[in-house]
């Protein structure tokens, strides 16, 4: 029995990925709750005297098992007799496998008598991505900002087993915040901005100025729950809803010492994005412990942005304007890993992957140097996010 349970524990290669208020996210949940299905009740630990493999409990919507004998990834249960059972390499069903296993529990149910050894998986990872691209975005002639650095978040993953070959997941990623900056002065002052004109009936605060201080921030979160199933016990899918959040912040502060001028220019973007999403990943054993698997996935989303500009000269608001807009977004997933197995129940993995988002707001995309006194009425969706970076973590099976 103990070999049949470590078996069945790897022949499962589970794996998998300003904010909303507490009302709107429980609306959300509610609404995906009711959009998954039904609720989930556990069918495991419940009859029978032997395991069953994903690959034998989904025969009966698998399109490969119309043949005679089908060639199974996992191990077949070979049961010999009543009481006593051995774990064999892959086999093939027509020959060994859920016939027999019905026939030897003399309990001709599709489900009636089987089981899984575990019913909860838990994955735990950090996280380092680097946010790729606006490297020469500058508002100031004194400097361009640093570089972004790799920062480190957190994934997430909480899966509750239905029966063999499907459970219902819940996977956060993040938080990640990105920063880049300067400060002037430089050797030789004065400093002017790279803002085409000042068409105010006011003094000019970001030319001739003595410093420049400017900062961008950018903030993401994930949030997702999936339906998945393994076939094939080497092959698993996905289909689900996310959320997805991206901000970013960038501010641009002047002081002038002569005639004394100060100017803050903030310009604020939010991408909340959501909507249906696929995926998938796949498994290729390397040896007895370890194995190698390429994960993907795909979402087409609405993305519900907001926008808003401020400018103020010597602590006098000239501009405060906004826009809301909702357009569509695109996300999508890759990534390949290295796992190696400790246990029956616990797994090391690590490896890298990289996100690309195209339709989404940006600052440096909204061209903020042509200040009007429409700046921050527009707001425009198409550029394009990249981010790439390392994971490693540890999965429970429990």
């Amino acid at each position: 029995m103990r070999r049949m349970q470590t078996s069945l524990r790897n022949a499962h290669p589970v794996r998998n990925t300003h904010y909303w208020t507490a009302s709107r996210a429980a609306l959300m949940v509610a609404g995906l709750i009711t959009w998954m299905g039904n609720p989930i009740h556990a069918q495991t630990h419940s009859y029978g005297n032997y395991p069953v493999s994903a690959t034998t409990m989904t025969l009966g919507t698998n399109p490969v098992t119309s043949a005679d004998h089908v060639a199974v990834v996992d191990s077949a249960y070979r049961p010999e007799g009543q009481l006593a059972s051995e774990v064999t390499k892959a086999s093939y069903l027509g020959d060994w496998g859920y016939q027999a296993l019905q026939q030897a529990e003399n309990c001709p149910g599709a489900y009636s008598c089987t089981r899984c050894d575990f019913e909860w998986y838990f994955n735990a990872e950090f996280v380092g991505f680097r946010r790729e691209g606006d490297r020469r975005f500058s508002l100031t002639n004194a400097q361009l900002m640093s570089d972004v650095e790799f920062e480190l978040g957190t994934r997430a993953t909480i899966g509750k087993m239905c029966d063999c070959s499907t459970a219902y997941e819940f996977v956060f990623v993040g938080p990640f915040q990105w920063e880049r900056g300067s400060d002037s002065p430089p050797p030789a002052p004065p400093i002017n901005s790279r803002f085409a004109a000042f068409p105010f009936n006011l003094a000019d605060p970001f030319n001739n100025a003595t410093s420049h201080t400017q900062r961008w921030i950018a903030r993401s979160n994930s949030l997702e729950l999936n339906r998945r199933q393994w076939a094939w016990d080497a092959v698993s899918t996905l289909i689900g809803i996310r959320y997805f959040n991206y901000e970013e912040d960038y501010r641009l502060r002047s002081e002038r010492a002569v005639a004394p001028l100060s100017g803050l220019y903030t310009d604020e973007i939010k991408n909340n994005l959501i909507g249906p999403q696929i995926g998938g990943d796949i498994f290729f054993l390397t040896s007895l412990k370890t194995s190698l698997s390429l994960r993907g996935k795909a979402g087409v989303f609405a993305n519900f942005a907001e926008r808003e500009v401020r400018l103020a000269a010597t602590n006098s608001t000239i501009l405060f304007n906004g826009k809301d807009k909702v357009d569509i977004a695109g996300l999508f997933e890759f990534g390949i890993n290295f796992n190696y197995q400790i246990t029956p129940s616990i797994r090391l993995n690590g490896g890298y992957e990289v996100w690309y988002m195209p339709g989404m707001g940006t600052v440096s995309d909204q061209n903020p140097a042509s200040l009007t006194f429409d700046s921050g009425t527009r707001l425009q969706l198409h550029d394009d996010i990249f981010l790439h970076g390392f994971n490693a973590g540890v999965q429970v099976l429990y």
